[in-house]
Formats: structure tokens, sequence, C-alpha cells
């Protein structure tokens, strides 16, 4: 169920989606590097949580053995964005299967259960979803992933974050290239880290991990 075509939606029409979308599939060396780790901030409407949600989608179709998760800090509010966002942009999307072209379709090429969040494609590639709202965090060593996307990481204060963090990003990576045919193996990280305390901004701006 690879090659599929979205015709409500292409990064490549957009100069920033483009160079992720380039960056993520060609140019970055998963067996080299491993786990690829990339912050997308933007204001509201920046389009960011489509093209995350493109690319979770896509990776799924391309790779049978893909397990893609879903993280954030509640489950309701997860279903009500990103999973919202995937299932919508799944539905209708065209699909190329054996050379012939298809329309996906629930219950035909995948199926929902939206009280778990979670999504089987067809060709056996899965969606998962985690939340932590319950500070049961290691709760989330429950699946291996082969790729990620964490929604909303500053909602969540810096001591949650240093909880979470490690727990997911010990698990994304784990269905890699070197036992499955995953090709790509990514953690999307989609926050604005506005604040220079917060653990986001030290993570991924500055770096800093000292004492104020």
């Amino acid at each position: 169920m690879a090659n599929p075509t979205f015709s409500d939606f292409n990064p490549k029409d957009v100069a920033w989606q483009n160079d992720v979308l380039r960056y993520m599939r060609q140019e970055y060396d998963y067996e080299a590097h491993g786990l690829l780790e990339l912050l997308l901030s933007g204001a509201v409407g920046s389009a960011k949580s489509i093209f995350a949600a493109h690319m979770g989608v896509t990776h799924c179709l391309m790779y049978s053995d893909a397990v893609l998760g879903l993280f954030r800090q509640t489950m309701p509010d997860l279903k009500e964005t990103i999973f919202a966002t995937m299932e919508e942009h799944i539905f209708g999307a065209e699909i190329i299967i054996d050379g012939h072209k298809d329309i996906m379709r629930e219950g035909v090429h995948y199926t929902i259960n939206n009280t778990k969040a979670s999504i089987d494609f067809l060709n056996g590639a899965k969606v998962r979803s985690k939340s932590w709202s319950d500070k049961k965090y290691k709760k989330l060593r429950s699946h291996n992933y082969s790729a990620g996307i964490w929604e909303e990481v500053t909602e969540n204060d810096t001591p949650i974050c240093e909880a979470v963090h490690p727990e997911i990003f010990s698990r994304v990576g784990r269905v890699a290239p070197s036992n499955s045919n995953v090709r790509e193996n990514w953690l999307l990280y989609l926050t604005n880290p506005d604040s220079k305390a917060h653990w986001a901004y030290r993570y991924f701006i500055t770096q800093d991990w000292g004492e104020e």
C-alpha cells in the first residue's frame, strides 16, 4: 500500500514543508545516525499539525512494520487534535495498490478505534496513542515505535517533560531498519518553546542544562 497521494494536501507546495520532507525522506541517514528529532514550531495556522499527520500517515503506508506513536498529556486533547487530523487526512486519500488507484475507506484499507485513538492499516502498520495525565509515565514503555509525534510539548511543565521525554525517546526507534522493513525513525515535537526557562527551549534551542 505504498505510493500514497493526497488530493487535499501536498507538502511540496509549501517551502518549509518541502525542505523538512526532503530532509526526512532523502537526506538524513537513519542507519548511520539513528533517531531523528525535529521541532515543528509555528503560530496557529502554520500547518505543522497537518504536516505531522501527513508524515505519520505516509510512514504507515510506506512500511508494513511501522508503529507510529501519538503522544500528548491528556487523551481527550490528543483525540481532538492530532488524532482527528490524522483520521481526516486518511479518509478519501488516493492510494496505489499493485499499480491500481483506489480511495482509502475505513473498514477496507484501515480500521479505527476511537476509544483508544488507534488505527490499524491493511498492510499491518499501526498507530498507537499514549497520554500521561495520571503521571504513570512507565506505561509509555508498553510499545516499541518506529516513529512518533509529541504534540503540545510545552503544555507540560519542565519536571513532567524531564520525566516523559526519556520514556518516549527510549521507545521510538526500537522498530528500526536493522530488524524491520522500516527505513526511517523520527520523532516530531509540535510546540512553541517560547519560555527560555522551559525544558523544550533548553533541549532544542540552547541545549543548556545548567542552573539559572
